[in-house]
């Protein structure tokens, strides 16, 4: 049962989805909430499966679950959580970076990708025993609501710049720490020299992890031009030297 209220309404779901799309740099607020008394089905989040459906995506949760005087508080956050995460993959058409076409499943990769940014329980049932210990203060539960432990990350940004899924930043922390400790020639970094085949010299503004020891990097070159390149088509300047991403190849290939 709530702490900060005696009921869950639509108002108080949709402050929370606010504060998910103040995080996200999304729109969840604009869709329509429906509100039922399922027992079974107790949250969805509805996308059209045909384009003369578009514009039909709502979202739908069970009161009969969030006002259960059982239901922890954490759970119901957890549930609107877990919802917005289905749309969070379904707006940024996240699926198009995965094997799979997950989304249509429902709870595939992307989707538990998006749980971890949007701090919901990256699992497909609702299971009580995973918020056990989590008997909310007033603080705690308000800081829930607020969103303070979602990190502020741009999606639609991110995909438009880099047109790639973003690496999990735990595992993203790992792969650049064991790139820049074991292999500091193929590590990339905003301010580093960097020499292109075809576009000549340039330096790093911006770099992303890409997969287990490559990276993106966002390049202006001398002739004012810029892009965006694997770092396995680069070859870093160091002391002068243009040193290729994989020592297999030969330098002149930079050259």
């Amino acid at each position: 049962m709530s702490k900060l209220t005696e009921k869950w309404t639509e108002d108080k779901i949709r402050y929370i989805i606010r504060k998910l799309d103040e995080k996200t740099g999304l729109n969840g607020l604009a869709l329509p909430i429906k509100l039922n008394r399922a027992k079974c089905r107790i949250g969805y989040f509805r996308y059209p499966r045909t384009e003369e459906h578009a514009g039909t995506e709502t979202f739908g949760f069970s009161l009969t679950f969030l006002n259960d005087p059982e239901t922890p508080e954490a759970a119901a956050v957890d549930l609107i959580r877990h919802e917005y995460a289905h749309y969070y993959v379904y707006t940024t058409k996240l699926y198009r970076y995965y094997k799979t076409y997950a989304y249509l499943h429902g709870h595939g990769s992307d989707w538990i990708w998006a749980c971890k940014l949007v701090g919901a329980v990256p699992k497909a049932r609702y299971e009580k025993s995973d918020f056990a210990d989590k008997n909310w203060s007033i603080k705690e539960a308000q800081d829930a609501y607020d969103g303070k432990d979602i990190p502020a990350f741009n999606i639609l940004s991110y995909l438009e710049k880099w047109d790639q899924a973003p690496v999990d930043p735990e595992n993203a922390a790992r792969y650049l720490s064991s790139l820049k400790q074991h292999n500091p020639d193929a590590y990339y970094e905003a301010g580093d020299e960097v020499l292109h085949p075809k576009r000549g010299f340039g330096i790093v503004r911006d770099a992303v992890p890409f997969d287990y020891n490559i990276q993106k990097v966002y390049i202006s070159f001398e002739d004012k031009s810029d892009g965006i390149f694997s770092t396995r088509d680069l070859c870093k300047m160091i002391n002068g030297v243009a040193i290729p991403y994989d020592s297999r190849l030969e330098i002149s290939n930079c050259a």
